[in-house]
């Protein structure tokens, strides 16, 4: 989830929490304002009948609306009343026989008139102060929804503009390539933090592609500096064992050396590619057609599996095209064909299927790997005695890294292994 999105899912809830309590102790305060005026009329009401009977008129002894209800009750010499104000109910009988509980703030009281004691019991309707308050809360609620939505309306609007050089930022690093370096383009901004983002982001990508040069250069020069004295050594190495006058045993050790020689800088090459392919530097890409590179690969290993009498199965899509580099590409399928002749048994068999979705392998030989993963480890062998580098799997699982694919192994009992490598 989007950082904007949480920001404003939280921002929402939040606010219409708050606007809610908000709105709720707005309808409060106004009720219990409402009640107050009540309680000052009640309060009025009494002084007016205790008036009008200190001066012996005659006030109605019981009053019965819809709106005002009335009691005055004679008490007893000596009987006091507490004054007390109340909300209640009652209920009121329409003429057309209706009946209907309607709110009501009542005072009971007791008055002295003249040396006469009353109890007054005085209510009031709040019906149209229910009603109103009701309204309020509508209106309220109302307005802090629309003010909510404004809000979120305009938050949405802001932060778009505001985070637009993030996301520039964002999709340029997301697009950064080392090998090739484009320089960021820190898009002007007025926040501080952008611009420190910007600035930050601009001296670590100069640095990696500092770094990324420096090591590719020490690479390849390494290599050179080594690939040099061994072709020298390996020359020198065979001249010595064309001499007429070399000793056996010595013809033996020179033998030995050319070969040391051999796998050294074999293994120089092979550690170089892989560092080239790690380092990126095959970017260019094509379109290329697997099947008529396979069975180009398959010409220039004729003989090696004419020399196994190996027999081949091939059953290739020729519609099957892929966007890779073409060095990439042959170094990918001649490792994989080539690691399948070299495991395969004498007069075993090759199988080689090609669909639009993946290129399947498979070989009979020794009994299957348990664990597949090992063998794309680096200098990893099946045979321990086996001239090969151990390199190969490892070359074929970076390429296909660099290229989005996957490669798997799968071995079936008693002695076939398969390799899937999928587009």
């Amino acid at each position: 989830m989007r950082l904007f999105t949480i920001t404003t899912l939280w921002y929402t809830i939040i606010s219409a929490l708050v606007f809610a309590g908000a709105g709720m102790a707005f309808f409060l305060a106004i009720e219990d304002l409402m009640r107050e005026e009540a309680d000052e009329q009640l309060h009025n009401e009494k002084l007016v009948i205790l008036d009008q009977l200190r001066k012996g008129e005659a006030p109605e002894p019981a009053c019965v609306s819809m709106d005002k209800r009335i009691h005055i009750i004679p008490l007893p010499a000596g009987q006091k009343v507490k004054e007390e104000y109340s909300d209640t109910t009652m209920q009121f009988r329409y003429a057309d026989g209706d009946e209907e509980v309607l709110p009501f703030r009542r005072l009971i009281a007791g008055v002295d008139a003249g040396g006469n004691a009353y109890k007054l019991d005085i209510s009031i309707s709040m019906l149209e102060s229910d009603d109103l308050g009701e309204r309020i809360l509508k209106l309220v609620l109302t307005l802090f929804g629309v003010t909510l939505l404004l809000i979120l309306g305009l938050n949405v609007l802001l932060s778009r503009l505001l985070w637009k050089p993030f996301r520039s930022m964002l999709t340029q690093m997301q697009q950064y390539k080392v090998e090739q370096h484009q320089a960021l383009e820190i898009p002007a901004s007025s926040i501080a933090e952008f611009r420190e983002l910007g600035a930050a982001l601009k001296h670590l990508t100069d640095r990696v592609h500092a770094s990324f040069d420096s090591l590719k250069e020490f690479t390849e020069n390494a290599s050179h500096e080594i690939q040099t004295p061994l072709a020298i050594l390996q020359s020198k190495a065979e001249s010595l064992m064309q001499a007429e006058d070399l000793a056996i045993h010595h013809a033996d050790d020179l033998a030995g050396m050319a070969r040391a020689v051999q796998r050294l800088s074999r293994l120089n090459q092979a550690l170089l590619l892989l560092s080239k392919i790690e380092n990126r530097q095959f970017p260019d890409q094509t379109l290329i057609r697997p099947a008529a590179l396979i069975q180009s690969i398959l010409d220039n290993f004729s003989e090696w599996m004419d020399e196994k009498h190996l027999q081949l199965e091939t059953e290739l899509d020729a519609d099957v095209s892929l966007s890779m580099n073409p060095v990439l590409a042959d170094i990918l399928l001649s490792n994989l064909i080539g690691n399948a002749i070299r495991h395969s048994k004498e007069q075993g068999i090759i199988r080689i299927r090609l669909t639009s979705r993946e290129l399947q392998l498979e070989n009979t030989g020794g009994p299957p790997v348990a664990d597949g993963e090992k063998l794309f480890g680096r200098f990893h062998k099946a045979d321990p005695s086996s001239r090969s580098l151990g390199l190969g799997l490892s070359i074929v699982r970076k390429i296909c890294d660099v290229q989005g694919y996957t490669i798997r192994y799968e071995g079936r009992m008693p002695d076939v292994h398969r390799f899937v490598l999928g587009f």
